[in-house]
């Protein structure tokens, strides 16, 4: 492995982290007070959260419990979503099933009920998390030490989780060349997702440098990758290139 990541007598400056491990310790030096539920014992108390609204709110006909999670993690933490006019005008795009405004005003009391009592308990979901290191990260606007981020497995992320990842290299007014390389098979995902990166209109993309690639080698046209900045990408991680003043020539990709 090192010798496939690094360059051979100078070895890049690259930290290698998973996207949620990156902002659990930036939020924690930011003093961040919630604890985010990635996996394990804080997902079973968001279920138990959930499980007490829907003890207390009586679901708008034809609506299942699980529709209307879906509904909450798809277009309400999906989309940013923050109060019920936004949620009367956002796009539902994907989702299948009708709402008209009196079932999305009757949703919005359930949403904003869970909300509550996850800030109540202390708790935060990822995009919670995320959305909150990208207003630290607009706000402050830190020095922070990356060149450019290399993002592997892009279709299980969400559009809070990339608006991140442009925070951390925003785009500079000169313009913005090789800051993100970003990679994703839509056939492969595993959360059930809009595929916002497949949608050609979606204003996320006008915002960020995306490659979206399959297993096949013919969406890599010869030497596309040759003046990236790294030696070589291992995919599989969140990537960040740390500032350098030399450029390391891409010499292949491995899968």
């Amino acid at each position: 492995m090192q010798r496939a990541t690094c360059w051979p007598s100078r070895p890049p400056r690259i930290e290698v982290i998973n996207l949620d491990r990156w902002v659990s310790q930036f939020l924690k030096r930011k003093s961040f007070a919630r604890e985010v539920a990635f996996f394990g014992e804080g997902r079973d108390r968001l279920d138990q959260v959930w499980r007490s609204v829907f003890d207390d709110h009586e679901l708008p006909e034809g609506l299942s419990e699980p529709f209307i999670r879906a509904e909450w993690a798809q277009i309400v933490q999906g989309k940013g979503v923050a109060d019920q006019r936004g949620y009367l005008k956002a796009s539902r795009a994907g989702r299948g099933t009708p709402l008209d405004r009196k079932k999305r005003a009757a949703l919005w009391d359930i949403f904003a009920d869970y909300r509550a009592r996850l800030i109540s308990e202390g708790l935060a979901e990822p995009d919670d998390a995320y959305r909150e290191a990208t207003e630290i990260l607009t706000s402050e606007a830190p020095n922070l030490p990356y060149a450019a981020v290399i993002v592997d497995e892009a279709q299980d992320m969400g559009e809070q989780a990339f608006r991140l990842i442009r925070a951390v290299v925003p785009e500079t007014p000169s313009g913005d060349r090789n800051s993100l390389f970003i990679v994703g098979d839509a056939h492969q995902r595993i959360h059930q997702r809009n595929n916002w990166l497949v949608d050609s209109h979606h204003p996320l993309r006008e915002t960020i440098i995306l490659q979206t690639v399959s297993n096949s080698a013919q969406y890599f046209p010869p030497n596309s990758v040759q003046n990236f900045p790294v030696h070589a990408v291992i995919f599989g991680c969140f990537f960040l290139c740390l500032n350098r003043k030399e450029s390391f020539p891409v010499s292949r990709i491995s899968q």
